[in-house]
């Protein structure tokens, strides 16, 4: 340690601490900055990071969603639906168990038709305008728990099935997509 003097006062300066705390202080810039930079791109909530399609444009079914959910903090899965599934004039969305375990539905717009419980999930039933070209659905669901969460959603084609939870008959889950979502405490 080296000691200089300024008017009456001896000072000490330690090199190999100075250089020491400037490589600390230039790391903690370095993840402050990896920070805001995360925040901003959406890792945190909202952003280009944040957002999330399962399905492909074009395609009869498409789910945007949040892949960066809070616990206990409302969000939605907007369901696109094609033009070649709303010809019956009504739109019939399976979501599994998987889904709906721990982040129940707590409303639609528009509001269901009817909500059919089945063995391995629940089908939504919407009342749509045939000759329009797309509908979209919005699901409204709360996180209920924290983690990494697993889902499945797809269309139905024709009328619903039949409610088949008492007759203990295996319903066969349609090809689904997958929504994959993080939920943060």
């Amino acid at each position: 340690m080296a000691l200089s003097r300024a008017g009456d006062v001896e000072v000490g300066f330690d090199e190999k601490f100075e250089y020491f705390w400037f490589r600390v202080q230039r790391a903690g810039w370095a993840v402050m900055a990896a920070l805001v930079l995360l925040g901003l791109s959406g890792l945190f909530g909202r952003g280009p990071l944040a957002r999330a399609t399962a399905g492909d444009q074009g395609a009869l079914l498409r789910v945007d969603y949040e892949r960066f959910a809070r616990f206990r903090t409302p969000t939605m899965l907007a369901a696109h639906v094609g033009k070649a599934a709303m010809s019956a004039g009504q739109v019939s969305i399976w979501l599994g168990n998987d889904l709906l375990h721990g982040m129940p539905v707590e409303r639609t717009v528009p509001t269901a038709v009817s909500a059919a419980p089945v063995s391995d999930g629940v089908v939504y039933t919407f009342q749509v305008p045939p000759e329009s070209d797309s509908a979209t659905v919005l699901f409204a669901v709360q996180p209920g728990v924290a983690g990494r969460h697993r889902g499945r959603m797809a269309l139905l084609a024709g009328p619903p099935p039949p409610l088949d939870g008492a007759s203990g008959a295996a319903s066969a889950a349609p090809p689904a997509l997958e929504i994959r979502q993080l939920i943060y405490p």
